[in-house]
């Protein structure tokens, strides 16, 4: 396969849910409308 002619893909990572109410809400959305490929959580901490 030409490199010309090979699919082109990207990842999109929906960083820090778990943080904020409104990160939550937007990684959700992201997800569901098929943006977002893989997220991270990230843990509440003082």
């Amino acid at each position: 396969m030409v490199s010309s002619e090979r699919e082109i893909r990207l990842i999109v990572r929906g960083d820090d849910m778990g943080l904020l109410h409104s990160c939550n809400l937007a990684v959700m959305k992201a997800f569901e409308q098929g943006i977002l490929t893989c997220a991270a959580i990230i843990a509440a901490a003082p």
